[in-house]
């Protein structure tokens, strides 16, 4: 058995395994082999794997030393799929940035100084980098703490994740397909009204109502009604083409994990996942994402940083539903999830945005080594059911 170091952690909303590049195969087939071993995919369950059986608890982020002079550390974000055998490197985790920037510190890899260290992290997948800061108390990073964030039950320290210089990281442009807002018609006769932005990663935006929802739904909600899903990701792949078609980015034509994809209202009222009521004074809109043709549970930070953007871009489906903002440089939106309001920092700069920030929580679970078999190989049929 191959004898890999690694460690267990939460991030944000999300759960995943941190590694050094230098304990990994190098970037490729034999390390997503690896990777898909050892995570215990493709199996629904991934019972013979770290992986949690959800696509928000399978992922691998993959440290080493930046020579970059803006980053301390390359951070590369797997996404490892659970019904077939592939690992997407396409987008990146702000969830398991938090997680990544917390390692750095506790492994020694940055050096920490209080009241608090940023984690200067560039991410490979995105193009872009993404700053953690960390509080730290006599020269060690802090996890603990009664900051709570919604989606996560226990408190912990506040971190703050921000990416800077988000816009058009994946794809080279802010409007990937080249228009601000534009017309879906599916072969059924319905007609959607979506934006496409790409700051963080790329994400297609349509309102609730088009697909006769409130806005306010549960993801279990959502699920249980699967021709929702399918004509998420119809919308979804339209999309994808019409990015193809405008950037040349052929490989967007069958990615599973980018762009995402989410449906946005106007503030209300609503209950929570937890059974709590917010109030529509307490969120400025409704929004609810997919990942990995999946509703996301609570929100990925990417996609969060997404929507902030498209917040403020004039003329897009998410800027039209909200409205006028204040004036200044510095603006704070109130994002409904399924879990409770999420708060968005956005931060502009001679007219362009400069970084867009969210605050996690985020601690280290277990460490040790993982065993994977010296093949890579499985000896059984994976369960897809």
């Amino acid at each position: 058995m191959r004898k890999i170091p690694c460690a267990l952690f939460r991030g944000g909303t999300s759960k995943g395994v941190v590694f050094r590049a230098e304990d990994l195969p190098p970037a490729g087939d034999e390390r997503d082999r690896v990777l898909l071993r050892l995570m215990g995919s493709p199996d629904l369950r991934q019972i013979d794997g770290l992986g949690g059986a959800n696509s928000l608890t399978s992922k691998v982020a993959v440290l080493s030393r930046s020579e970059r002079e803006d980053a301390d550390l390359d951070y590369d974000l797997g996404q490892v799929l659970l019904d077939r055998p592939e690992v997407a490197w396409n987008g990146t985790c702000g969830n398991l940035a938090s997680a990544a920037g917390l390692f750095a510190l506790e492994e020694g890899l940055v050096r920490s100084r209080a009241p608090a260290t940023t984690v200067r992290l560039y991410s490979l997948n995105v193009r872009q980098c993404i700053h953690v800061t960390v509080p730290v108390t006599e020269g060690r990073p802090v996890c603990e703490g009664d900051f709570r964030i919604p989606g996560v039950p226990f408190p912990g320290s506040r971190i703050v994740v921000e990416f800077c210089d988000p816009v058009g990281g994946i794809t080279g442009s802010m409007l990937p397909t080249g228009q601000v807002r534009e017309r879906v018609i599916l072969p059924d006769g319905r007609v959607f009204d979506v934006s496409v932005v790409d700051a963080g990663l790329p994400m297609v935006f349509l309102l609730a109502e088009n697909l006769g929802l409130r806005g306010d739904e549960l993801p279990g909600e959502i699920e249980a009604r699967p021709e929702i899903l399918e004509t998420l990701e119809t919308v979804r792949k339209v999309l994808c083409g019409r990015i193809a078609e405008h950037t040349g980015m052929t490989s967007m034509l069958t990615a599973p994990d980018v762009p995402k994809i989410g449906f946005f209202a106007r503030s209300a009222a609503y209950r929570t996942a937890e059974g709590k009521i917010v109030e529509a004074d307490e969120v400025d809109f409704l929004g609810r994402a997919a990942s990995m043709q999946k509703m996301h549970r609570a929100y990925m930070v990417s996609g969060a940083v997404c929507t902030a953007a498209a917040a403020v871009i004039p003329g897009t489906v998410v800027n039209e539903l909200l409205g006028t903002f204040p004036e200044g440089s510095q603006k704070v939106l109130r994002l409904g999830q399924p879990y409770g309001a999420m708060n968005l920092h956005i931060t502009e700069e001679n007219g362009r945005i400069a970084k867009i920030g969210v605050e996690r929580s985020a601690r280290r679970l277990m460490d040790g080594h993982v065993y994977v078999p010296e093949d890579g190989k499985g000896g059984g049929e994976p369960c897809l059911r």
